[in-house]
């Protein structure tokens, strides 16, 4: 990968430059040119203009709701119309909590979920090329752009990090349960794969062959380790979803062809 791109891999920002950045992420098509070749660039701003038109539409009803709310106060206390009453809801976000902000709220949802009706071509894969002619991609950690593969290394390594060792009772279990040799293979897989995804795409005509390769040794590794003499139930179900699914058809067919039996008897 060329040098900047690894460098910008590594920046960390701060929360004003996120806001920053999401910002700008946010007007630099609008600034791009050759709009007129550009059929993404019009639907990102019908996007925008149905969004923004929501907004306003629940701020300006509501203005309205509360001026009528004010000038019957008033007219039923005899006292003046106050328009700061009208405002205060408006920016100090207790609207929010109203009734009729919440009925509004719904119909500008149901309003911009049917706006986005042109998006829905966009989901059915051959029309999808069609108007958009291109492949689906994704970045790398360090910043690479390449294919998008979402039942890859990556997106592997990614579910054991977060649904199997983002939870302490299973964390607490394998530590308890497992002997130092187990604890310490799965530790090295882990960092293993995570070397693979930086150093695989260095090599993009070998990166598939590479990650896949990586992905089933992992797979194999849990299979071996991870398995119902070990672990609890609870465990091996997390760690092999599939083999469970596999094992409860199995069973059912077996219990459904032994009752023809038995009834056939």
């Amino acid at each position: 990968h060329k040098p900047e791109l690894a460098a910008a891999a590594k920046v960390k920002l701060n929360g004003v430059q996120w806001v920053f950045v999401g910002f700008w992420a946010i007007i630099y098509p609008f600034l791009a040119k050759e709009e007129g070749s550009n059929r993404m660039l019009a639907l990102l701003k019908w996007d925008v203009v149905c969004f923004t038109a929501s907004i306003l539409f629940i701020y300006v009803f509501m203005f309205f709701s509360f001026r009528a709310d004010e000038a019957e106060r008033a007219t039923a206390a005899g006292d003046e119309y106050q328009l700061s009453n009208v405002l205060l809801p408006l920016i100090d976000g207790s609207m929010w909590d109203s009734w009729q902000c919440q009925i509004t709220f719904d119909i500008c949802k149901t309003f911009f979920s049917v706006s986005a009706a042109p998006f829905f071509l966009f989901t059915i894969g051959p029309l999808a090329k069609l108007f958009t002619h291109t492949e689906p991609t994704a970045f790398t950690q360090s910043g690479g752009l390449v294919p998008v593969d979402t039942w890859g290394l990556e997106a592997y390594l990614r579910w054991f990090k977060q649904d199997i060792l983002g939870y302490s009772i299973f964390v607490n279990e394998i530590e308890d349960r497992f002997s130092d040799k187990d604890q310490k293979a799965i530790a090295q897989a882990v960092a293993s794969a995570e070397q693979t995804l930086i150093s695989a795409w260095r090599r993009p005509a070998s990166a598939l062959r590479v990650t896949t390769k990586k992905k089933l040794e992992f797979h194999a590794l849990l299979k071996q380790i991870i398995t119902k003499e070990k672990a609890s139930p609870e465990l091996y179900q997390a760690c092999h979803p599939d083999e469970v699914l596999v094992e409860k058809y199995k069973l059912k067919k077996q219990l459904e062809r032994q009752a023809l039996e038995a009834s056939a008897n």
